[in-house]
């Protein structure tokens, strides 16, 4: 396990700003970024790594008990590991996803007919499009569905903060509404263009 925190004193001093902390207790500042571990923290913090470390790693050993197939202290100590290596090490029962996780606890729990769901939903477009434009009214309920923030150049219908949205939501129909609308601004641009014909193909939603 690695550990540690931010030191940013020599940041401050070379901003010429100052802080005076007020503390109650010996260790109150032990994750303060104002200055680094003094000695006896990093033992302390050395300690309570090295609890949690043992701890983990016995549960590991308890709850694959002979599905090892070397001891724990060879298979641990911070070293990573493929799905496949893994599993031939007894560290997993079964190579998958999520979706072959959610299968096998319904066949332990003897679940034939199911249903999964997302906790929270996943939000639609539009759904995280009213809550990104919201707010910038008189007041902090109002909305901002305008066209504001779009250009006025013939042909270019888009903005980059309504693809960026987008694309965190759908990243290939981003990407090609992204190609489509360049073609659509040089035609608005040069009322003339060159365009070679594609096939836009997404994945189904």
């Amino acid at each position: 396990m690695v550990g540690g925190k931010l030191v940013t004193a020599d940041m401050w001093d070379k901003l010429g700003i100052r802080w005076h902390p007020f503390q109650r207790g010996q260790n109150a500042d032990l994750f303060s970024s104002r200055e680094d571990f003094r000695d006896a923290q990093r033992r302390l913090m050395h300690d309570w790594m090295q609890d949690v470390y043992d701890t983990f790693t016995e549960h590991v050993a308890e709850g694959r008990n002979d599905k090892l197939t070397k001891s724990i202290d060879e298979i641990a100590g911070g070293r990573v590991y493929t799905g496949a290596q893994a599993y031939e090490l007894g560290l997993v029962d079964e190579l998958g996803g999520l979706q072959v996780a959610v299968a096998r606890a319904a066949a332990r729990a003897g679940l034939e007919d199911y249903e999964t769901r997302v906790i929270p939903p996943p939000k639609d477009f539009l759904t995280l499009l009213v809550e990104r434009s919201s707010g910038r009214g008189t007041r902090p309920t109002d909305l901002s569905l305008g066209l504001a923030g779009w250009s006025a150049t013939p042909g270019v219908a888009y903005t980059s903060q309504w693809l960026a949205l987008l694309n965190t939501i759908d990243p290939p129909r981003a990407a090609a509404l992204r190609e489509a609308m360049k073609s659509v601004h040089l035609i608005g641009r040069d009322r003339i263009a060159l365009v070679i014909p594609y096939a836009i193909v997404t994945p189904a939603p």
